[in-house]
C-alpha cells in the first residue's frame, strides 16, 4: 500500500527548503534583470515585487487570468491557500514562484526565455563538449556502452544552473563512495533488449542534456526502439530543458564548424538524432504536468496509459526525484519500491542529491553520512542510480551500495 511520510514544508522543519525558499530562489530571480538588461522597467519591476515578497514571507497570491494553465493552477492554490512563501509545502511554494517570474517577464507574450542568457554561457563553455565526447567514445558490448553513458548521464545532472555549490563539483564523481546506490546493473538488461519505448524525463539543459542525448543515442540503437524525452512546457528552475533547448543543442552539435574527429564524432550524433527524430523514433514532449505542483502519484490519465505502455520511465535529476517519491522525508528502512510502487511500469532514477528526498539505499551507509555530514544529501556530492522492475516483476532486486 502506498503510503509517504508527509512532504517537506519551506518552514524551517527543513533547513534547505527553507534556504532554498528564502534565499536561491530570490538571488536566481534577480539575476534574471542583471542578465536581461533590456527588460523594460514593468518587467524589472515585477520580478524585484516577486523577489521582495519571498524574501519578506509574504502571502502567496496565484497571477491573473487569462493564462494557459490558470485552471490548474487554481486548483492547486485552493487547496494551499492561505499560505506565505515560507509556510507552505516545498514543491507547490518553488513551482508556483517559477510559474509567476513566468507570468512577471511575460513569457507567453514574448516567448523569450528569461533564463536564456546563461543557459548560451553553458552552451559555448568547455565543460559540455568534454561530457559530450566523453559519453559519446564509451565502448564494449550494447550494454557495457548503455551502462557507461548511464554512468556519465548521472554526474552530469551535477551541472545544475540553479545551484552554484552543486555546478562547483562538475561532471567527475571523484571518489566511489560518493555514489551511495548503483542499481545499474539491474536495469541494462531491460534497456538493452530490443523494442520497447523509453520515456526519458530529462533535467537540466546543457552539459547534462549534451550526456542525456549521448544516452538517447546509445539507446536508439537498440532495434526497434523509440525514445519519448519528456521537457518542461515552459523555462523554470534556470536550466531545466523545454523542446528549444532540446532542438537548439542537437543542432548545434550538427552544425559544429570545427571539422576534428571529436566534432565528427558529435556531428554523426546529431544526425542520427535528428534522423530519428524524423522518423519518430525520438519524440519531444512537453507537458504543463512537469511544470506543476503534483506528484507523480497523482500524474494526468494521458501521462499514466503512456507509461503503462513503456519498456521504462528513466527520471533525471533531483525535481523528478521528488516529484516521484512525494517530496519527503523516508525513513532510513524504507526501501525505493516503498516509495514507487503507485508507478505502472519500471523505473530508474538517476540523480545526485540536492535535496533531503531519499527512499532506499544501504541503511547502515545512509546512518553513517546522516550522523557524519549531516547535509550530505543537500550536497550534489553524491548520487544514486535506483531501479525497480515494475509491478509485474515477481523477483526483489538486491541493492548494491
Amino acid at each position: 500500500m502506498y503510503n509517504p511520510p508527509p512532504p517537506i514544508r519551506t518552514d524551517r522543519g527543513n533547513e534547505f527548503a527553507f534556504r532554498t525558499m528564502s534565499q536561491r530562489v530570490p538571488e536566481n530571480f534577480e539575476a534574471v534583470i542583471e542578465r536581461n538588461p533590456d527588460y523594460s522597467t514593468g518587467i524589472k519591476t515585477a520580478i524585484r515585487e516577486l523577489s521582495a515578497s519571498i524574501r519578506g514571507n509574504a502571502p502567496i497570491a496565484l497571477f491573473a487570468p487569462p493564462a494557459p494553465d490558470y485552471e490548474t493552477w487554481l486548483e492547486s492554490c485552493e487547496k494551499e491557500l492561505p499560505a506565505t512563501w515560507l509556510q507552505a509545502p516545498w514543491l507547490f511554494a518553488e513551482t508556483l514562484a517559477y510559474r509567476k517570474l513566468i507570468d512577471a517577464v511575460r513569457y507567453w507574450e514574448s516567448g523569450r526565455d528569461p533564463f536564456l542568457p546563461v543557459k548560451e554561457e553553458e552552451l559555448a563553455g568547455p565543460g559540455l563538449r568534454n561530457v559530450f565526447e566523453a559519453s559519446l567514445h564509451v565502448t564494449g558490448s550494447p550494454e557495457e556502452r548503455i551502462a557507461q553513458a548511464i554512468r556519465l548521464s548521472l554526474w552530469a545532472n551535477r551541472i545544475d544552473l540553479s545551484y552554484r555549490e552543486s555546478h562547483a563539483l562538475g561532471s567527475d564523481p571523484g571518489a566511489q563512495e560518493t555514489l551511495v546506490t548503483d542499481d545499474t546493473i539491474h536495469c541494462v538488461p531491460l534497456l538493452a533488449e530490443p523494442g520497447g519505448t523509453v520515456h526519458v524525463v530529462v533535467d537540466n539543459t546543457g552539459s547534462e542534456l549534451a550526456a542525456d542525448l549521448a544516452l538517447t543515442d546509445h539507446l536508439l540503437r537498440i532495434r526497434n526502439r523509440v525514445i519519448i524525452l519528456h521537457v518542461k512546457n515552459h523555462p523554470t528552475y534556470v536550466s531545466d530543458a523545454t523542446v528549444a533547448d532540446v532542438l537548439t543543442l542537437i543542432r548545434r552539435m550538427a552544425d559544429s564548424a570545427d571539422r576534428g574527429s571529436a566534432a565528427r564524432s558529435t556531428q554523426s550524433c546529431a544526425n542520427r538524432l535528428l534522423a530519428a527524430f524524423h522518423e519518430g523514433r525520438l519524440r519531444i514532449l512537453p507537458h504543463p504536468y512537469w511544470n506543476s505542483d503534483r506528484f507523480l502519484s497523482d500524474m494526468p490519465r494521458g501521462l499514466q496509459s503512456s507509461f503503462a505502455q513503456a519498456r521504462m520511465i528513466i527520471l533525471k535529476g533531483d525535481m523528478n526525484y521528488r516529484r516521484l517519491a512525494a517530496d519527503a522525508i523516508w525513513p532510513v528502512g524504507a526501501s525505493f519500491a516503498d516509495a514507487v510502487c503507485f508507478m505502472p511500469c519500471p523505473v530508474l532514477a538517476i540523480r545526485t542529491l540536492k535535496g533531503d528526498t531519499l527512499a532506499g539505499g544501504p541503511p547502515d551507509r545512509i546512518a553513517e553520512l546522516d550522523s557524519r555530514k549531516p547535509a550530505w544529501k543537500s550536497s550534489g556530492k553524491y548520487a544514486v542510480v535506483q531501479f525497480w522492475p515494475g509491478p509485474s516483476a515477481d523477483t526483489t532486486i538486491s541493492r548494491t551500495p
